[in-house]
């Protein structure tokens, strides 16, 4: 009993240390997981909140799309005749699946690369449709399934266009990681230094800004005339290649693709790992960010969609490839209902 009310004490918590309960998951009747977090919304230079703002979180993947300016500002792209199905796949956290892999090496192969290339490690399919495939067909983990191998395959095609080294394209001091750094902090209005030194998941650069920042950034990238002018056509093509591919920008069944579909392509989604998401909405000049403490996928979805619906950024009709991710029901293995979620902060 007396561990009950301590989680109470901490649910209902006022110290400025703690970040704000944002979803409680009940098991029965009784409260079992509390997930905290931040988020907020960046609406025409005004912000709204649920915790402080300004906390420094990883944004991980969560920043793709403005590495993948890197591509387009540098002429990379253009040199190597990209499609808009590879520059969505080069804001990605993909699948894994055959078509993903199979558009990762293609980029590669216009510049005579190969998956051996790749720095980001090798993995399983992500997408359980994917991994279901995967193991049917016996086939081994690759560079090319890894969910970042899009990125990647967009980041040797601008080292090797800049005149850099393959073999160094993830050092934060070679042409394109200098180059991806200086775009990420004009994109987000930060400086360099307010984005810090870490190594990410793939091994690639990685950042931690300002969580009103990574708002700024999406309110930019689903509305390129917020952003700098020198970036906006950049950003223009890399938000509509991945509203006309939301398959290669994510995958089957996975919410950045049900909110693209949802939304017709009016609000532009984005994962990043460890709990963070971010999206931008065309027309409203908003942007969104979230980062749940726990670093729980589960702890945003419900959110992320609430907030959705009650702005109005989605309309209530095209609701049905969003609901799986905000059913309020707890379910087991055996498909029993055996609890409930509940959503405890709004902005």
């Amino acid at each position: 009993m007396r561990v009950f009310e301590y989680g109470k004490s901490i649910m209902n918590s006022t110290d400025p240390e703690v970040p704000p309960a944002l979803l409680y998951r009940f098991r029965g009747g009784d409260l079992e997981t509390v997930h905290r977090g931040w988020m907020t919304i960046w609406e025409d230079g005004r912000i709204r909140s649920k915790g402080d703002p300004d906390v420094r979180v990883f944004t991980r993947s969560a920043t793709k799309p403005f590495q993948a300016l890197a591509c387009l500002v540098s002429g990379a792209a253009h040199r190597f005749a990209l499609t808009d199905q590879e520059l969505a796949l080069a804001c990605s956290s993909h699948n894994g699946s055959k078509l993903h892999r199979e558009l990762a090496l293609g980029m590669l192969a216009k510049a005579g690369l190969s998956e051996n290339n790749l720095q980001c490690g090798s993995s399983d399919p992500y997408g359980k449709f994917e991994q279901r495939e995967f193991i049917q067909k016996g086939q081994s983990a690759s560079p090319g399934i890894h969910n970042c191998s899009g990125k990647h395959a967009a980041f040797l095609l601008t080292q090797i266009h800049l005149g850099g080294a393959p073999e160094n394209y993830l050092e934060p001091d070679s042409p394109l990681q200098k180059l991806v750094r200086e775009l990420v902090a004009k994109t987000m209005s930060v400086t360099e230094a307010d984005l810090g030194i870490y190594v990410d998941g793939c091994s690639a650069p990685t950042f931690r800004p300002p969580l009103q920042s990574l708002a700024l950034g999406f309110a930019r990238f689903a509305n390129p005339e917020l952003g700098p002018s020198a970036l906006q056509p950049h950003l223009t093509r890399l938000r509509d290649a991945i509203v006309k591919h939301p398959i290669e920008h994510s995958g089957r069944g996975r919410l950045c693709e049900a909110i693209l579909r949802s939304s017709e392509g009016r609000v532009i989604p984005k994962n990043g790992a460890e709990g963070v998401y971010a999206f931008g909405v065309r027309g409203r000049r908003s942007g969104f960010a979230i980062k749940v403490e726990d670093g729980s996928a589960r702890g945003y979805e419900p959110i992320v969609v609430d907030t959705l619906l009650r702005h109005g950024f989605v309309d209530g009709s095209q609701t049905v490839n969003l609901m799986k991710f905000a059913d309020p029901r707890v379910f087991n293995a055996a498909g029993r209902v055996v609890g409930r979620e509940e959503i405890v902060a709004q902005i």
